[in-house]
Order: structure tokens, then sequence, then C-alpha cells
């Protein structure tokens, strides 16, 4: 039985298949194509830490997290602007976010500051430029701080109006995420932080 829906599902996969080759892209599309591959930005990135709370300084100053979100640490592993017709790419964290919810958006320890923002030449890759903390909503914090060391939460990027395509995907150098009830300078990434 099993041999029999597997075929099946090879048969239909080479049918869609054959019916996507055969029908050419609309105009739109195949700028859209065209421009991801000639003018697109690429950013990889890797989870590092879940934080029950979070300390970004020695001593005092201990940022507790509550009954509704934790902490996710990410590092920004690349970004990638090497496309043809690449333009400058000017990357800031503010995009960003967790999916499943809006505002799980990079953590800024409440100041009004403008986010941090970092210019990638054309024609250029930055490698580990730095990274960032974004808060996370979830009904059970405990739960989600415990989640297996192997399980990855995406980022992903909201694409800004006028802006070359971008592109998010975890790195492939996965490391295993580490559940900590509190993150720290000590197990916190080195180099820039983005806010």
């Amino acid at each position: 039985m099993n041999n029999i829906r597997v075929a099946g599902y090879l048969i239909f996969a080479a049918v869609a298949v054959a019916l996507l080759l055969s029908c050419s892209p609309t105009p739109r599309e195949a700028q859209a194509l065209d421009d991801l591959g000639n003018a697109g930005v690429l950013i990889n990135y890797t989870l590092v830490d879940r934080c029950g709370s979070l300390s970004l300084q020695n001593g005092p100053g201990t940022t507790v997290g509550g009954p509704d979100h934790i902490f996710l640490v990410y590092s920004i592993d690349s970004i990638q602007n090497e496309g043809s017709r690449a333009e400058n790419f000017t990357f800031s964290a503010e995009p960003l976010f967790v999916p499943t919810d809006l505002t799980n958006r990079v953590f800024s320890e409440g100041s009004k500051l403008p986010h941090s923002t970092l210019t990638v030449p054309a024609h250029s890759t930055l490698t580990d430029p730095g990274w960032i903390v974004m808060r996370y909503n979830t009904s059970d914090p405990g739960t989600a701080i415990n989640t297996a060391p192997g399980t990855t939460v995406s980022l992903r990027y909201e694409q800004r109006r006028g802006e070359q395509p971008v592109l998010i995907f975890p790195s492939a150098r996965r490391r295993p995420v580490q559940n900590l009830q509190v993150c720290n300078p000590s197990t916190l990434p080195a180099g820039t932080r983005f806010r």
C-alpha cells in the first residue's frame, strides 16, 4: 500500500513539474526572478541561545523575562550582496521578526533610539557582522526555554518598499542551541549587537 502511495506522489510531482516547465512566467514573475538572482541580498543566521531572562552587562541591570515571553539570541553569520546589479544595502535589525507574531521584534531595552545599521557595499559579503536579541512571545516560557537543542526558531525579514529583494536563511554551520535560564555577557556572542 505504501509503495502505491509513493508511486502516486511521484507521478503527481512529475506532472506538476512538467506543467510548471511548460508555463512561461508572467513578465512580473520574470522580473522578480531576475531581481532576486541579480540584485538580491542573502542573510544567513544561527539561533545560538534561548534565554528566560537577559543581562546585557555585568552586575546590576538584569532585564527579567516575563510570564509571556523569552529572549532568542541569533548570530548574523553573513550578509551577501553580490548580485550583478547589486546596490549598497543598509542592514538593520528593525525589519527582522520571529514568525507567528509580528510583535516578536528585536529587543532594545525600551529605548527610543534608532536601530543600529550597517552598510553592506555592492558586490561584497560581510562575514560575522554581529548578533541580535529577539523578544519571543509565548504563553508557556518554561516549555519554550526547554525545547530540544536542535530545534531552531526561524527569523523572517519584512521587505521594505523599494528595497532590494532580501532572502534570509538559517546558516549551514549550525551548532546546538543553548537553553539558559539567564543569558549574560559570558554566554552571549562577542562582537557588535544590533538593536
